[in-house]
């Protein structure tokens, strides 16, 4: 008798499904969301709609790239119909994010050779700009400033911490080469550098560490930790100007080419599910996103996602 299970072409009974069948767009940091992002991209079935998505988005990006700005795109469907899934897999393959074992995501990835091509041509166009990098992320509900939210998740996929103060310390730290030797410093005490920049208000091995990199910046601790403190205060929203300006500062973090800024792909995850019925919000995100195409032209490109066309 035959069963259902075996007109597949794996036994679904011999194998997990480790996101449980539902895709989050959120940069990979455990062993265990790293196998996620493995199994999201080799379980790709880039075909029919997932297919023509990616070229549209692929190829609406590079006939735009010398244009003065880059539109957007927008991704929609009902609930649960894998709106997460394509642009988790679209963020990973724009930038071919390696794995520890040498894997990457175009690699592990089935993908049409019209898809693989227009790829190859992103890769091209990113060396004569200053690389490809993305970002990705899904906005809270509840999320007070949206520049600052927007801000969280450009932090988390270059690796900073999502707090707006300790991002532009380290942002200040990376720029100023002290970065590594600061880090060094506090971790040579067994303390947890994330952990510590997070009380970097109050940290004595993070202060001390300073001083001893850049003797300078202080004359002592406790005037080192104020410092921080006035320099990088707790703000519960902040202008166009310091966003494009923060934003900026990470975009140059991950160029290739000193000078020049990656063709960059933001995503932003249920984005009408964030902005719901609030006009100003949506006016918010509308502002940032147009003042991001004047200041970083056609490298940029934001993607967002929601249930209905617009």
């Amino acid at each position: 008798m035959l069963l259902n299970r075996d007109v597949f072409l794996v036994d679904p009974t011999s194998r997990s499904i480790p996101n449980d069948g539902v895709a989050k767009v959120v940069d990979p940091r455990t062993p265990e969301e790293w196998a996620v992002l493995r199994y999201e991209l080799s379980s790709f079935v880039c075909d029919g709609a997932y297919k023509q998505g990616m070229e549209d988005v692929l190829s609406g990006f590079l006939a735009n790239l010398d244009q003065p700005t880059q539109p957007a795109a927008w991704v929609y469907g009902f609930y649960g119909s894998g709106k997460s899934h394509f642009v988790r897999v679209l963020e990973y393959l724009w930038r071919d994010v390696r794995f520890d074992d040498g894997a990457t995501a175009r690699g592990l990835a089935n993908l049409p050779t019209e898809v693989s091509d227009l790829l190859k041509e992103l890769v091209t166009r990113g060396k004569q700009s200053g690389g490809l990098w993305s970002a990705a992320g899904t906005l809270s509900a509840g999320a007070g400033s949206v520049r600052l939210g927007l801000l969280a998740i450009l932090f988390r996929s270059a690796g900073l911490p999502e707090q707006y103060p300790a991002a532009r310390f380290v942002l200040w730290l990376k720029r100023e080469n002290l970065y590594d030797a600061v880090r060094t410093g506090v971790e040579g005490k067994g303390r947890d550098f994330a952990k510590e920049l997070n009380n970097m208000y109050v940290s004595p091995h993070l202060a001390g560490s300073l001083l001893t990199t850049y003797p300078g910046f202080a004359a002592n601790e406790a005037e080192a930790r104020s410092l921080l403190k006035t320099q990088y205060p707790v703000l519960a929203d902040i202008t166009d100007e310091q966003f494009l300006d923060t934003a900026q500062d990470v975009l140059a973090l991950q160029a290739t080419t000193p000078g020049k800024l990656p063709c960059t792909l933001v995503v932003f995850d249920e984005l009408q599910q964030f902005i719901g019925e609030d006009a100003g919000r949506a006016l918010n995100v509308q502002t940032i996103v147009e003042a991001c195409c004047s200041r970083f032209g056609s490298r940029l490109l934001f993607v967002g996602t929601g249930q209905s066309a617009i």
